[in-house]
């Protein structure tokens, strides 16, 4: 795989700065992307220091992972404009020279101020997408606009990214888009369940609206009266969860749903091998600036061999092919997702093999933390 490539050509002498909004044990995609992103430039060789918040203590520790190790410094949690002042403080004192520091990279843009007042141009930016749609405020977008000016390079993490986010920056001086990585890349690709009645289906996600758990709750209960013999587990936590489960008591799914809470990082790969179908129907009807800007469950979903039903919005139209790796609907049309989730039901064992097997394939060779470390070090330092 491409981390043992990455790590037979060490770079001696050579670091890289992270500069993190947020980092683990802290929950969240940004807290997953910066901490992949630190491990995969130790794998290819660099000597890491993150510079982050976090819940937790303050101060340097040492983190190991794969056989490689990172320094991370917390500054800890606060105000937004406290925590930037400790981020400075702290990126200031590992001495970002020209000369000692290969690679500056901020994980969104706010992380990226330290680099902007103190490193020219020789830092690049993730683009996740909604950190960029979301900021409103004319003061913040002239903030933005002008720290992304100062960036030697962005990365984006879709196309889809890009798209939404063009209209908000300026023209960047360079810009690559690299998709996101899997979360277990070593475990055993495609041994999730066969979708068999019983058909198990999995939920995992936020439960906020933009994941539409609540159109995959009406969508099983029509599915049942329709005959299939499908349950749906709920993994996650979220502001819609009260809400959620008033729905399952209405529809009377009390024995068809369950809410599993909080899931451990280290259950979910038995959590997604028990399951044969993944439910992911999320929409961006609510608010537009909140969207699916890759998801990676739905590319871990892809890897243990599940069969995805994910929303048509946003970054997972990309790379689902439907009915070859995975399908896609309309997550504003109950009947739309209850349709796929009876097709995906019933497909016979050699057409449910053959979709599962290419989602696993694609996955498996799409989504690599290391090749995204390696686009980010691709784009080089920018002279100050």
């Amino acid at each position: 795989m491409a981390a043992a490539e990455g790590h037979n050509r060490a770079r001696p002498g050579q670091r890289a700065i992270l500069l993190a909004k947020a980092f683990a044990p802290n929950l969240g995609g940004v807290e997953t992307y910066s901490e992949q992103v630190a491990f995969a430039l130790a794998r290819l060789g660099y000597e890491v220091d993150v510079v982050t918040q976090f819940h937790g203590p303050v101060g340097l520790e040492t983190r190991e992972a794969d056989g490689v190790h990172i320094r991370v410094t917390n500054v800890g949690e606060g105000p937004q404009w406290l925590v930037g002042l400790r981020m400075a403080w702290a990126f200031l004192r590992l001495r970002p020279t020209a000369r000692d520091v290969s690679v500056i990279h901020a994980t969104t843009w706010r992380a990226a101020l330290p680099a902007r007042l103190f490193a020219g141009r020789r830092y690049s930016i993730t683009v996740h997408g909604r950190e960029v749609a979301q900021t409103r405020s004319p003061l913040l977008r002239f903030l933005m606009a002008a720290i992304f000016r100062g960036a030697g390079r962005w990365v984006y993490i879709s196309h889809y990214s890009q798209s939404v986010c063009a209209s908000d920056l300026p023209p960047p001086i360079s810009a690559k888009v690299a998709w996101n990585g899997l979360s277990w890349p070593d475990q055993p690709a495609g041994d999730a369940l066969e979708p068999r009645p019983p058909v198990r289906a999995l939920s995992a996600c936020q439960l906020t609206r933009r994941k539409n758990i609540d159109a995959a709750i009406r969508a099983l209960c029509e599915a049942r009266r329709q005959g299939l013999d499908v349950t749906l587990a709920v993994a996650g936590r979220g502001p819609e969860e009260e809400h959620l489960r008033q729905l399952v008591s209405d529809l009377g799914l009390d024995d068809s749903v369950t809410f599993l809470g909080f899931v451990p990082r280290s259950d979910m790969p038995q959590l997604y091998r028990s399951h044969s179908i993944f439910l992911h129907p999320h929409q961006h009807a609510h608010d537009p600036g909140d969207f699916e800007s890759f998801c990676i469950a739905v590319a871990d979903a892809m890897a243990f061999g599940n069969i995805v039903i994910a929303g048509r919005d946003g970054a997972p139209a990309e790379y689902i092919e439907v009915g070859r790796n995975g399908y896609l609907v309309d997550g504003n049309d109950v009947g739309d997702i209850c349709r796929r989730l009876v097709e995906a039901s019933t497909l016979s064992a050699a057409q449910a093999s053959a979709l599962r097997e290419e989602a696993s394939r694609f996955a498996h060779a799409s989504f690599n933390w290391d090749v995204h470390a390696e686009t980010i070090v691709s784009l080089g330092p920018h002279p100050a």
